[in-house]
């Protein structure tokens, strides 16, 4: 629950006083290579225990509420089980998404007696092999993490990214979801690749026929298919369902990143990066959240979009705006929408 004072703050600065999420980069190294990867595979490496101990008990001080243990692929940490023995003393709820790759037996015995408030999903971006391999790897891996984990009785979602080239295909994965026990599908924004790219982004008729798909299922489930947070445009075209009212960036504003070395980042995929000793020096003293809480204000070309409310849009959906924090897209679907 979000105290008076910072309601107060985040009212008055556009921030809160403290991070709410904090991601947590555990390893960078994962064998599989996927086309839509935006991982730098240079100076691979896991996260020590040592500093993830450092970081969890200074989270727990902050009253972080949720972790994000990011990749690479999690499972592939070289002690992957010490790491989530450690997070049984917490009171965090834990978010993982992994391609399935290094679910090996002992995890999944951990996975199914742990008492971690854990939401796993597995990366899943097509109903079959064919369109799952135009942006990921690994299929096969996947869809045996999911029967397995479903039959160990673990919940397990589906974590998919949305492109054009997996967008049609959407109706029969979610049956697939649903033939296989998943609990449900989040949906994350196409961002921009390692090479600086948006490979097969969505234009405007592809959000209207998503959104009317995403309309007919709340009417089945709300809470089926779910948006994650940081796809603000898409969560602030939806009139109902889990996230519909987040519709800002959230690096810098409630969350941010640490890596394996200790260094932090607004976010995963933002890589301005800065070393500090504690998350809370980072929030408070770093350059490049100054510069991206300022850049939210900034709306230029914005300014002649007919939407309602703002966007405050994920700069990392956007091949202008991912390095330059000022820029406002060159082009976007939710603007062409409300001018149609």
């Amino acid at each position: 629950m979000i105290e008076k004072q910072e309601a107060l703050l985040f009212k008055k600065k556009g921030y809160f006083p403290q991070p709410h999420i904090l991601q947590i980069e555990i390893t960078n190294r994962c064998s599989l290579s996927c086309p839509q990867c935006y991982k730098d595979k240079v100076n691979e490496g896991d996260m020590e225990l040592t500093l993830f101990r450092k970081l969890l008990a200074e989270a727990e001080n902050l009253k972080v509420g949720t972790l994000m243990l990011n990749g690479g692929e999690p499972f592939e940490h070289h002690d992957i089980l010490a790491l989530l023995t450690e997070l049984e003393i917490y009171p965090f709820q834990v978010h993982c998404i992994s391609s399935g790759q290094g679910l090996t037996d002992s995890i999944l015995h951990f996975l199914s007696a742990t008492n971690i408030d854990l939401k796993l999903s597995i990366s899943l971006n097509g109903s079959t092999k064919e369109i799952h391999s135009l942006s990921r790897d690994g299929y096969d891996i996947s869809m045996n993490a999911i029967k397995k984990l479903v039959k160990a009785g673990i919940p397990t979602g589906i974590n998919w990214v949305c492109r054009q080239d997996n967008l049609y295909d959407f109706p029969r994965l979610v049956d697939v979801a649903k033939e296989n026990g998943v609990k449900w599908i989040s949906i994350a924004a196409n961002k921009v690749s390692g090479l600086s790219l948006i490979n097969s982004p969505l234009d405007t008729k592809d959000y209207v026929f998503l959104l009317n798909y995403l309309e007919q299922q709340e009417a089945i489930d709300p809470r089926y298919i779910r948006i994650q947070y940081c796809y603000n445009l898409l969560n602030g075209l939806r009139k109902n369902g889990v996230n519909h009212h987040l519709n800002r960036c959230g690096a810098g504003i409630f969350m941010c990143n640490v890596d394996i070395r200790g260094d932090f980042r607004p976010c995963t995929h933002l890589y301005t990066t800065e070393h500090f000793d504690s998350i809370m020096e980072y929030w408070n003293q770093s350059e490049a959240l100054k510069e991206l809480r300022k850049s939210s204000e900034v709306k230029n070309k914005c300014n002649s979009c007919l939407k309602p409310s703002p966007c405050y849009f994920c700069k990392a959906m956007f091949e202008n705006t991912v390095r330059d924090f000022y820029q406002e897209p060159d082009s976007c679907p939710i603007k062409e929408l409300y001018q149609t």
